[in-house]
């Protein structure tokens, strides 16, 4: 068809994903701590690296590799007194890990319009996650990249090839997926199993020769060093006095498991359902870019949709069971990151199946929509860098306020305790707020753009965490209205 010849779609394409960083620059110059972060900040000034994860792994979590990575990105804001370019840092690397392992599992050349593509693929997934504000938190930004990291190794190990620099990229990411998210971990464990269960029936079931092969025995090292990073995160004392809190419910018998594993899969297919548009013209993007009639001739294969179709229902059971396990049913939105990103790539991959198997005059048709559709999020980016940079302005501007008051009466030397004004909340717009106003549903929360903390009419942990990281003399308590 062409279509990934087409200059002026690229450069449309490149225009949207632009917008896409203006936006997410935006929203970090104005991101500002959350609770967590003024927790960790004052940590890190009175601790090094080394025994802040020793702190968190005996009281807090096991996961040492998360912890040594907010380690040095808290320790560098403690020196630098800048927030703001680590969410667009890890944006970066969520974007070069995705062009690497979409174009390289697909067995892609590195062109301008398949990266812009790609780049496309991941600034969608961010947008319409169902737990937005976790971009700009600072202690969790590696949720955006733990999918983007697997599908790197799993381009790694599928590869023939092996030197130093493959060998010591796959060790550096068995470690960081082994050690970061213990959640995480056994999907990824699962599907590296998978690809050595693949060359094993690709040599007939063969031990000795399956063993000789240069994916496998990647394969097994990566395994080894995530089951050795998984089974330390495991037995941290962190975990089990976690586990006492009475958040946390497990079901008790096989009918509240069963239960759990429905609410929690349908609440995620619930909240999904509302961005199908973003993913619909995401998919006719991947269209234009990748020629489907010459590269992907194995779509036309019935039997490639069903095994799609398979592995990734068989990943989303396995990425709900630690929710149902912890809390009966659907748990906290975040651990849920990563499925979002794994549900696009399959969307795109049955559209490409369905284009695959279209008539010539439809496939015309999927090339304007495409355009349409282009065109379409521009405007939605404009106004999404619009309408939002109102709300996030207002509240940091409240945050800085509230501190210059903190850091004068400081300077002042009184102590008693500062009474300050209720942040305003930072809102924004998504398609299912935007419906439910339309229809009049009573019950509608507003999404907002940053997880928010905020003190109470009595000195609460917000406020000594703030206390403490501003090394004040008094707390912070909200004026009774």
């Amino acid at each position: 068809m062409g279509f990934q010849n087409n200059k002026n779609f690229n450069y449309l394409l490149l225009g949207l994903n632009t917008l896409f960083l203006i936006y997410y620059v935006m929203l970090a110059v104005y991101s500002r701590p959350h609770y967590d972060d003024l927790h960790f900040l004052w940590k890190m000034r009175e601790m090094s690296i080394s025994e802040y994860v020793s702190d968190m792994y005996f009281s807090r979590s096991g996961r040492f590799v998360a912890y040594a990575l907010n380690g040095i990105v808290f320790s560098t804001i403690n020196y630098i007194q800048i927030y703001w370019i680590f969410p667009v840092l890890f944006w970066l690397i969520g974007v070069l890990l995705s062009v690497y392992g979409v174009l390289k599992l697909t067995n892609q050349q590195f062109t301008f319009g398949r990266i812009n593509a790609v780049v496309l693929i991941y600034n969608v997934f961010i947008l319409t996650n169902i737990d937005f504000a976790v971009f700009n938190w600072l202690c969790a930004l590696s949720y955006y990249i733990l999918a983007p990291a697997m599908l790197t190794l799993l381009a790694l190990l599928v590869s023939e090839k092996s030197n130093f620099k493959i060998i010591s990229a796959i060790m550096l990411l068995a470690v960081f997926l082994g050690g970061g998210q213990e959640a995480f971990t056994p999907i990824v464990l699962a599907c590296v199993l998978a690809i050595v269960l693949y060359e094993l029936y690709k040599n007939n079931f063969n031990l000795p020769i399956t063993l000789r092969s240069v994916v496998v025995q990647k394969s097994v090292l990566s395994i080894l060093i995530m089951s050795a990073m998984l089974l330390i995160v495991v037995l941290a004392p962190g975990n089990y006095k976690r586990l006492a809190a009475d958040e946390f419910s497990s079901p008790g018998n096989l009918a509240e498991y069963l239960t759990g594993f429905a609410k929690a899969i349908s609440m995620f297919f619930y909240y999904l359902v509302y961005y199908i548009p973003y993913y619909v013209i995401l998919a006719l993007v991947v269209l234009r870019s990748f020629d489907v009639n010459t590269e992907f001739k194995l779509l036309k294969v019935k039997r490639y949709l069903t095994i799609t179709v398979f592995v990734y229902l068989s990943y989303v059971i396995l990425s709900v069971f630690p929710s149902v396990y912890l809390w009966g049913g659907f748990g906290i939105q975040r651990n849920y990151t990563h499925l979002v990103y794994v549900s696009i790539l399959f969307f795109v991959f049955c559209s490409l199946w369905i284009f695959a198997n279209s008539q010539k005059q439809y496939k015309r048709l999927f090339g304007i929509f495409a355009n349409v559709g282009v065109i379409a999020l521009n405007v939605i980016m404009i106004f999404n860098i619009y309408y939002d940079s109102q709300s996030a302005s207002q509240y940091a501007k409240a945050v800085d306020q509230r501190v210059a008051s903190a850091k004068k009466q400081s300077e002042l030397q009184i102590t008693e305790n500062l009474k300050v004004k209720e942040l305003p909340v930072p809102y924004t717009l998504d398609p299912k707020y935007i419906l439910f106003e339309l229809i009049g549903k009573k019950s509608n929360p507003q999404p907002v753009l940053y997880y928010i903390s905020d003190a109470d009419t009595m000195v609460n942990e917000y406020a000594s965490h703030f206390r403490r990281y501003y090394q004040l003399n008094f707390d912070i308590i909200l004026e009774n209205e």
